[in-house]
């Protein structure tokens, strides 16, 4: 599987809603006012889950915060949103995907982590 970083051209704090400027639970979703964020230069696998940059991960968060994510970036509920808002949708769930992949495989998870330290 390769390894992906995104990189979106904007001056947007990661930290805070774009829309709102609540803190952020992690960089892709907004759950206070429910808006898709833009990502901020490199974020890695670890930061979409909220999970530490280590090999020993709690599994059972990362399915939780997995769950949690597909729901709110599915593309389907973006159907009448904005161009925008559809392309990062399809965005963040393609890379929502990866990350699952990578970080659940404990083996993927190890070559992750040694490529991003």
């Amino acid at each position: 599987m390769p390894h992906t970083e995104v990189t979106l051209d904007h001056t947007h704090n990661s930290a805070h809603c774009q829309s709102c400027e609540t803190k952020l639970k992690q960089p892709m979703f907004c759950h206070a006012c429910h808006r898709i964020q833009q990502l901020k230069g490199q974020v890695n696998y670890f930061e979409f889950f909220g999970q530490d940059l280590t090999y020993d991960i709690d599994i059972e968060k990362l399915e939780e915060v997995y769950d949690d994510l597909q729901l709110a970036l599915h593309p389907d509920f973006y159907g009448q949103s904005s161009e925008k808002e559809q392309a990062l949708s399809m965005e963040h769930t393609t890379l929502l995907n990866e990350a699952k992949n990578t970080l659940f495989n404990p083996f993927e998870r190890g070559k992750y982590l040694l490529k991003t330290v």
